[in-house]
């Protein structure tokens, strides 16, 4: 499926307008902003977060010909509140249209843009969300981000001790599918519904229904 970008609520016309403003500025100016990795190997972004405590990561899937993406940068990434609620975060920018990023965007099951996946210092997903958002809503997402991150890392962590549970698989394969992980849902539904052991006919059920729909 090829990549496209999530408009959401950014229309074209805003885009227009902020970028417009943004080449309008001198040259010299310096616009403070989200101090971004660019691209970087995915062993140095988790080399990184381990080493400064470990801190969680937020990648930020985007392309230069994504106007919600470039929106983003213009009115979003430069606002005092998001830097400073990124402080303690290890972010990264993840070019999808360079060859050596494939590898990445591939294991996140991207496919739309901007994509925006909240991980921690182990490179674990705990959360995402595809679009633009202003600036408030930024950080009301990233607010829930962090505090989902203990209880969605517990779910994972009960699921690699027991990979054969079919409530877990189900409870796993529902929580991709709400993220927006439809790849993902699709693997976990199809685990459940190919348990050599089988499963409770209900809970067998749903797993099916799950992938019917994704």
């Amino acid at each position: 499926m090829p990549l496209r970008p999530a408009f959401a609520t950014a229309p074209a016309a805003a885009l227009a307008v902020v970028l417009f403003l943004a080449a309008a500025l001198p040259a010299s100016a310096q616009v403070p902003r989200v101090p971004w990795q660019e691209d970087p190997a995915w062993p140095d972004v988790l080399a990184r977060a381990a080493a400064d405590t470990g801190r969680s990561i937020l990648i930020d899937f985007h392309a230069p010909w994504c106007g919600p993406c470039r929106l983003m940068d213009a009115m979003v990434y430069n606002e005092t509140a998001v830097i400073a609620e990124l402080a303690d975060v290890v972010t990264v920018k993840i070019d999808i249209d360079v060859p050596a990023n494939a590898a990445v965007r591939d294991s996140f099951a991207v496919e739309l843009l901007p994509t925006l996946v909240w991980c921690d210092s182990r490179g674990r997903e705990v959360n995402r969300f595809t679009g633009y958002r202003n600036a408030a809503e930024f950080l009301e997402q990233v607010a829930r981000f962090r505090q989902e991150e203990g209880s969605s890392l517990t779910l994972a962590d009960r699921l690699a001790a027991a990979p054969d549970d079919p409530l877990l698989l189900l409870e796993m394969a529902g929580l991709q599918d709400r993220r927006g992980n439809r790849r993902g849902a699709e693997i976990t539904y199809r685990r459940l519904a190919n348990l050599a052991g089988g499963a409770d006919p209900a809970v067998h059920a749903r797993g099916l229904l799950g992938l019917g729909l994704v």
